[in-house]
């Protein structure tokens, strides 16, 4: 064989094999501080994988639908959003020649910034109307939302609508969601039942007649006490059901009009004819 051949031959084989290795057999190679720029067979090998956002928004195609994830922490700001077909695998080793494992994790962790925002939400894997899809040795974790606006909720992966899809030996955990908004105001209640009877009327208002007058005055004799003061007035009739005036315990009921005026008290003067005023007069019930 001429030597010419011979070293065409060579080269042609040599092509070849680095075209395999590019291709990698229709993996897409990814790690956490991966290329996020580059053209498809250039970016996303075993030599020089690619980040996990940048694989999956350039590099797919319909004949390279599988991604091998390095272990490490994966942090995205926005959602990663499923295609039909693709396999998204962790636990490989590139120190290792991309050997799999369990020692370590794979994980991704979806920050609470960029939300979706009708409705609010944060997501770490979404899917609408997807199918043929695997998640495989994944570990997913959500940023805590609660401090973002009212009502925001919070997803590891939410799948709509999605069919024949395989999410295994995975750990998922989204966040607490963020408070609801506040409720509107209820209606008014009904109106309360009516009050108990009242209590029975008691006599505490009946009072005695005026003390008498003094016998001091200027509009009579010396010496001739001044008439006594009027009676009080009698008690008034408190409530129904119980006649008033009536004693609390069977006593005699209260007089209907007030008792008499008591006797005048002495002059205070020295003048003579000292005496007492007659009584007053009985006052009248009310």
């Amino acid at each position: 064989m001429p030597r010419t051949l011979l070293i065409l031959i060579l080269a042609s084989l040599l092509g070849l094999a680095q075209g395999v290795q590019a291709q990698q057999c229709n993996y897409i190679y990814v790690t956490p501080n991966g290329a996020n720029s580059g053209q498809p067979g250039q970016v996303g090998t075993r030599t020089n994988p690619a980040s996990l956002a940048f694989a999956i928004s350039d590099l797919l195609s319909p004949s390279t639908q599988q991604i091998f994830m390095a272990v490490g922490v994966y942090t995205l700001d926005t959602t990663l959003n499923l295609v039909d077909g693709l396999t998204v695998e962790g636990g490989f080793l590139p120190n290792e020649a991309w050997a799999k494992t369990n020692r370590f994790a794979t994980i991704i962790y979806r920050t609470a910034t960029n939300p979706d925002t009708a409705p609010a939400r944060v997501v770490g894997i979404s899917g609408d109307g997807v199918q043929d899809f695997r998640i495989q040795d994944i570990r997913l974790f959500v940023e805590d939302v609660r401090p973002l606006a009212n009502s925001t909720s919070a997803y590891g992966i939410r799948l709509n609508n999605c069919s024949n899809y395989v999410i295994n030996r995975c750990f998922i955990r989204g966040s607490n969601a963020a408070n609801g908004d506040r409720g509107v105001a209820g209606r008014d209640g009904r109106n309360g039942a009516d009050g108990g009877a009242g209590g029975n009327g008691d006599c505490s208002t009946c009072r005695p007649g005026g003390d008498g007058g003094d016998t001091w005055s200027a509009t009579v004799p010396a010496g001739q006490g001044a008439a006594g003061g009027d009676g009080g007035d009698g008690g008034d009739y408190n409530g129904s059901g119980f006649t008033c005036c009536v004693g609390i315990f069977g006593s005699n009921p209260c007089p209907d009009v007030g008792e008499d005026g008591e006797d005048g008290a002495n002059n205070p003067c020295t003048a003579t004819g000292i005496g007492n005023g007659e009584g007053g007069r009985r006052g009248q019930k009310n």
